[in-house]
């Protein structure tokens, strides 16, 4: 893996996924933070539906790379 220093701005974001499951039942949780700088910033997205959940944490990665500056 490359690491590079770059004087450029950045952003830090978050995508937190938080899984729980009661017998044959599962709920998940997502927490999503495009900028951690940013208090409060996030949002919560909660569903049973694992397609759903990935979906969410689909649109959250496009979204925070779209937002970010271009190199």
């Amino acid at each position: 893996m490359l690491s590079v220093v770059s004087n450029e701005p950045s952003r830090t974001g978050v995508c937190v996924i938080r899984i729980t499951a009661q017998g044959r039942r599962t709920f998940i949780t997502l927490r999503e933070n495009a900028d951690v700088e940013r208090i409060p910033a996030d949002r919560t997205y909660k569903t049973s539906d694992v397609n759903a959940a990935v979906q969410a944490v689909r649109e959250f990665l496009t979204s925070f790379i779209a937002a970010s500056p271009a190199d």
